[in-house]
Order: C-alpha cells, then sequence, then structure tokens
C-alpha cells in the first residue's frame, strides 16, 4: 500500500501554517499515513480512525483531534446517510508552535510525556471557528498567510483557556532558551544577509552547532532553507506588486541583482520580470 504524505500530497502551498479540506467517498481501512507537520483534524461528515504505536482513537463531527506529525494508519469511515468523508484540517509545525509560545511568555514544563494525539470536544466555538476557515482559500496569497496565522493563535488560545496548558506540553519540542535563542536568530534574520557565522554568534553557539541544529530542526542545509524563504517572499512580494524586480533583490539579501534573477529563475522557471506581468 502507498504511504501518503500529508500535508505534500494534498497541498500545493509552501505556507508554514495551512487549511485543506478533505473530502473522499472511497473506503481505505487503515491507510498508511506519514504526517509531515501537526495537524488538527475537524470531522464534519463520517468516522475516523487512527491507529499509531503506542495509541489508537476514533473520533465522529461531535469531537475533534490534534494528531502530532509522524507515521500513523488512519481510517476514513463513510457516513451513514451521505456516503462521504469530509474533514478540514490545520498544519502547522512545531516550529509554529515555539512561536507561539515566545509570543504569549507561556512557561511550559519539558518532563511532561510526550502523546501523539490529543482529542478535544467541538463546541459551539469550535463550530464557528471551523466554519470561518473556510472563507481563508478566498483571500489574496499576500493576505492568505497573514489570516491564517491569526486563526491559529485564535484557535491555540482558545484551547489553552480551555483545557490549560497541558496540550501545549505535550508536544515532543525543546523549550530550552539554548532552542528558543536559536529559532529566533533564524526567524528574525531570514531576509538579511547575515552569513551562518553571524547567525551562530547572535543565538550565542559555535558554527558546527549552529549547523548540527539547523539540519535537525529543518532537514535542510542552512543555504536550502534560506534561499527558498528568500525566494518564496520575493514570489510573494513581486505578485502583489508593493516592490519591483530591480528593486526586491537587495531586500532578500541578495548581493546582486544577476544572482537574484538567476536563483529566481532557476526555481520559478521564470525570470522576477516575467513573474511580476
Amino acid at each position: 500500500m502507498t504511504t501518503i504524505k500529508i500535508p505534500n500530497d494534498l497541498v500545493l502551498e509552501t505556507n508554514s501554517i495551512m487549511t485543506h479540506d478533505f473530502e473522499t467517498k472511497e473506503y481505505v481501512p487503515k491507510q498508511r499515513m506519514s504526517l509531515k507537520k501537526n495537524t488538527f483534524s475537524f470531522l464534519k461528515e463520517g468516522t475516523k480512525v487512527v491507529y499509531y504505536l503506542n495509541n489508537n482513537e476514533k473520533i465522529s463531527n461531535d469531537k475533534f483531534i490534534l494528531l502530532k506529525k509522524g507515521d500513523c494508519l488512519m481510517t476514513h469511515r463513510l457516513s451513514v446517510k451521505g456516503g462521504v468523508f469530509f474533514s478540514r484540517l490545520l498544519f502547522f509545525t512545531d516550529e509554529d508552535v515555539l512561536k507561539f509560545v515566545r509570543k504569549y511568555g507561556f512557561s511550559l514544563d519539558d518532563n511532561k510525556d510526550y502523546n501523539p494525539t490529543k482529542v478535544f470536544k467541538t463546541d459551539s466555538f469550535i463550530l464557528t471557528f471551523v466554519e470561518s476557515l473556510s472563507e481563508v482559500h478566498n483571500l489574496s496569497e499576500d493576505m492568505r498567510p497573514r489570516i491564517i496565522q491569526n486563526k491559529f493563535e485564535e484557535l491555540m488560545l482558545y484551547l489553552v483557556e480551555v483545557y490549560g496548558l497541558e496540550f501545549l506540553n505535550s508536544f515532543n519540542i525543546s523549550h530550552s532558551v539554548k532552542m528558543q535563542r536559536f529559532l529566533a536568530a533564524v526567524e528574525n534574520n531570514k531576509y538579511k544577509k547575515l552569513t551562518i557565522q553571524e547567525l551562530a554568534f547572535l543565538a550565542n553557539m559555535s558554527e558546527s552547532t549552529f549547523k548540527r541544529l539547523f539540519k535537525k530542526h529543518f532537514k535542510c542545509s542552512p543555504g536550502t532553507y534560506f534561499k527558498n524563504m528568500r525566494l518564496d517572499f520575493a514570489s510573494s512580494t513581486l505578485r502583489n506588486g508593493s516592490l519591483r524586480p530591480s528593486d526586491i533583490w537587495d531586500e532578500v539579501g541578495y548581493e546582486s541583482h544577476s544572482s537574484f534573477s538567476q536563483a529566481f529563475k532557476k526555481k520559478f522557471g521564470k525570470s522576477p520580470y516575467h513573474f511580476a506581468c
């Protein structure tokens, strides 16, 4: 049986936080799933059964589930009346959780046991929240990631209010000062012309430690990560017309217009000028 990579095989977007409406009329028992991001799954039709290494969960539309990134088996049982399965999904990374924790100053317990799933009750607030996600896809490409970031924080704040910090503690992420400094150095300087040595200095660690931590956390080299982030930001900026192609190269950390144009065309298949037209 083929393993489905989530969200890679469902969503074409490259934003950190994304939504997707998953609908099927095909019953597939125990489909192999490789979750590359954490996922909130809000069921509207049918039943979901999830099998992890050490536990399994079954939910219908009176509940929703948080699935941590990792491998699992998943069964989508069709609804009795409509013969369909429908779930609205919200994808996010561990880094998004850490940003949320830092932004709102929550103090977490690193010693809590990791659990790959968490089931919540669907109440009136959640029903309204899930319906509001349906409008996100109608927004402009420039505004969509900003709105979905706010929607993610809205949900997380509500869950903290209702369930406390327990579900945040269950994430398998490091909350150490070292990790926070590392992530802050990356996030706050991803579009700036800083070298790896300079970023490591800002994070208060050696260059070798910075590179090792970077590869472990982002699953790629710093050069690949920053190039993709800067080019994606450039494409979004060109699309909304806030900067001209001849002006943007310096904003995204390139040394010259020609080097930026070559890298841009290699990734997107068009020069910055033709992309903006």
